[in-house]
């Protein structure tokens, strides 16, 4: 939710683009146990899970979950706590200050990013991967990636691998401009030690 500048990463493709199904978990309620499956409504009207009817308002959004003879069940879904929590989670990530600070961050990051090839051209291939805060940078090497985020770990900054090749970056969303400058900063110094 959110990860690539969106609220969903298929949302920037064209409509006819966009899936018939989606699954939602973990970011929904911000770790708290719940699921959630966003279907067209073609696909809706052939889903129900019991006995009787209820609506639940998500902003705009009204979801009505039908209960005659169940044919879908769910473990972390539909709780009360849980879908005030999804409720307030969503809220809260589609604030408009919440996604203008998102996009800001993120082409804060990327420009950083996209500064490092050209000071390590032996080391990097030349592009930026990815959206949103959801990074990665490329490497020429495959022990690059293990050895970076080996470095980074010692100087406090945690990364990811993305395979053998790549170097993953996936901040917070609250993430700030002075956590980007320093985290790449970190990253630097130990391209610089490769």
């Amino acid at each position: 939710m959110y990860r690539t500048g969106s609220l969903w990463a298929h949302s920037n493709l064209p409509v006819d683009c966009h899936p018939d199904i989606i699954t939602v978990a973990k970011p929904l309620a911000n770790g708290y146990p719940i699921g959630a499956v966003l279907l067209r409504d073609n696909i809706a009207a052939s889903m129900t899970v019991g006995q009787s009817d209820y609506d639940i308002r998500m902003s705009s959004v009204l979801l009505t979950l039908s209960d005659n003879v169940g044919t879908h069940g769910t473990t972390f879904g539909g709780s009360p706590l849980a879908c005030a929590l999804g409720y307030h989670v969503l809220g809260r990530l589609s604030d408009r200050s919440f996604v203008s600070h998102l996009v800001d961050t993120s082409a804060h990051l990327v420009n950083r990013l996209k500064a490092l090839p050209s000071r390590f051209p032996e080391i990097l291939h030349p592009d930026v991967r990815g959206a949103g805060l959801i990074l990665g940078l490329g490497f020429k090497q495959e022990d690059g990636p293990k050895r970076v985020v080996s470095m980074a770990r010692e100087r406090g900054l945690l990364l990811l691998t993305a395979g053998k090749d790549a170097l993953r970056l996936v901040p917070s969303l609250n993430i700030g401009e002075k956590e980007v400058d320093e985290a790449v900063d970190v990253i630097e110094d130990c391209l610089r030690s490769l």
